[in-house]
């Protein structure tokens, strides 16, 4: 029996959107807009960082991750 049990990996794709919940009612969206591999050949994600709060949307600059840590910590959001 494994100890470690991961959900299948989420479809990353450029343009899509992923958030995760942080504290006091704030979620931090972030929007996909670049795919790639660092030089070791790690796949990577770049997406860029907003806040949504009570009082409207906080936009905080662009992040990278590598997917799989990415996959981690945001969920895929479907709008529609």
């Amino acid at each position: 029996m494994p100890l470690n049990r991961r959900e299948p990996a989420q479809e990353v794709t450029k343009g899509a959107f992923f958030e995760r919940s942080l504290a006091l009612q704030v979620k931090e969206l972030a929007e996909v807009v670049w795919i790639g591999e660092d030089a070791a050949g790690i796949p990577h994600v770049r997406f860029n960082v907003s806040y949504v709060r009570s009082q409207g949307l906080e936009a905080q600059g662009s992040r990278m991750l590598a997917i799989d840590s990415f996959t981690q910590r945001y969920s895929r959001v479907s709008f529609g």
